[in-house]
């Protein structure tokens, strides 16, 4: 890479003739590969080196345009030039060589240049590359492409995402050495060297405008899944259903078998989601339809019908039988007891021995049991106890889940 140029008055780059025709360029291009005579001869000069190089670039554009990069490698030179008048609208330059001929890239005669800049607000990239000849050679010159995007990174950006997608333009230029070798005649035929059998584009002309872009695998969607019922259950190896465990989403994949069309992913979501949801708000409206129907008959009893609470409860057992206990000598189970805040305050202790109630959806329970098992260990439930834990319950559980809990049903907590 040269030193930047100056652009004083009269220097060599403002000495030149003609100046720029209006429409001409903002920016302009030199790239040269193989050998130097040759190079300097197709600009229209003799003579050698990268001095000559830059001297015959300057001449032929004119004193209106001003070099913003020079790189060399090898026989490899890649020039930018810029109009004058646009030279402080330039901004960003980066620079990178690569070189990738011989074994292990250590020639430079095959190999690529990089020039990345802004033009205002106008990001472009310049890959000038000279990739390995002859037309068996296919191979190797996508790995050259390869070598020359990996070690020009830090001009070109990462390359998990495309110079396409980081530049508004990208211009790749030099001695490619690829051969397009496919018209309407192989597609006719059905076939051509590269083995296509589809061509809805061709023929292909040497005039028209061509777009390569780099593919790369990603893992976007999962084929398989778990197993789980019609109703959206997860099942266990053994085929039981895990309670409070439901499949939605891509999780289910694998019922459309071994492969998937486009929006499979999104009909998981939307199907078995609806199947989940729909079957819980189902059952949350059973339950809540319990507990109304609980609530009026409580209310609707005579005032004489109520059992007076008594001073304590020795145990959960006892609470139970005193619950369950017939009313009128007719075998019928009583109402839900009234348990006044008072009272439940009285057995929240929750200590080894002690009731531990707590209120729960307007019902009072006695977890003392429950405690050692809980599996997030009994703090969490003795916290509450001797007071109404509906709020923080519901930020973890779900009413339905008291079902379970019937046999250390105390009562029904007044309001």
């Amino acid at each position: 890479e040269s030193p930047e140029p100056t652009e004083k008055a009269g220097s060599a780059y403002s000495a030149y003739e003609p100046a720029p025709t209006p429409g001409s360029p903002h920016s302009s291009v030199g790239d040269t590969e193989e050998r130097e005579e040759e190079s300097a001869a197709a600009v229209g000069g003799g003579g050698k080196g990268h001095a000559e190089w830059e001297e015959m670039l300057a001449r032929r554009l004119g004193r209106g345009y001003v070099p913003v990069r020079h790189v060399r490698l090898w026989e490899m030179r890649l020039s930018v030039y810029v109009k004058a008048s646009q030279r402080a609208n330039v901004t960003k330059v980066h620079v990178a060589s690569a070189a990738t001929g011989g074994p292990g890239g250590m020639l430079g005669n095959k190999g690529g240049l990089v020039v990345r800049l802004r033009l205002g607000a106008t990001s472009l990239a310049f890959v000038s590359c000279h990739l390995a000849a002859h037309s068996h050679m296919l191979s190797r010159r996508n790995h050259n492409c390869s070598e020359l995007l990996r070690e020009t990174a830090s001009a070109l950006g990462p390359r998990h995402l495309t110079a396409a997608a980081q530049f508004d333009h990208v211009f790749w230029l030099g001695d490619l050495n690829y051969r397009t070798d496919l018209n309407a005649a192989a597609a006719a035929a059905g076939g051509d060297v590269f083995g296509k059998t589809v061509f809805p584009h061709a023929p292909l002309l040497a005039s028209a405008e061509l777009w390569a872009g780099r593919i790369v695998p990603v893992l976007h969607y999962t084929m398989g899944g778990i197993t789980f019922a019609a109703d959206g259950a997860v099942l266990s190896a053994a085929g039981e259903r895990i309670g409070g465990l439901h499949a939605a989403g891509e999780v289910t994949g694998g019922v459309h078998g071994n492969n998937r069309l486009g929006g499979n992913s999104l009909l998981e979501c939307t199907v078995f989601g609806s199947i989940v949801g729909n079957k819980l708000a189902a059952k949350a409206a059973e339950a809540r339809r319990a507990r109304d129907a609980a609530s009026t008959a409580a209310a609707s009893a005579p005032a004489a019908a109520a059992v007076a609470a008594p001073a304590s409860v020795a145990s959960p057992a006892a609470a139970a039988a005193d619950f369950a206990a017939p009313s009128d000598g007719g075998g019928a189970a009583s109402e839900p007891r009234a348990v006044s805040a008072s009272e439940l305050k009285a057995h929240g202790g929750c200590g080894e021995g002690e009731p531990c109630w707590v209120g729960l959806y307007g019902r009072v329970y006695d977890f003392a049991s429950f405690l050692d098992e809980h599996p997030a260990g009994p703090t969490s439930i003795s916290d509450l106890g001797g007071a109404d834990g509906t709020v923080a319950f519901e930020h973890i559980h779900n009413e339905a889940m008291l079902s379970e809990f019937d046999d250390v049903l105390i009562g029904r907590l007044e309001a």
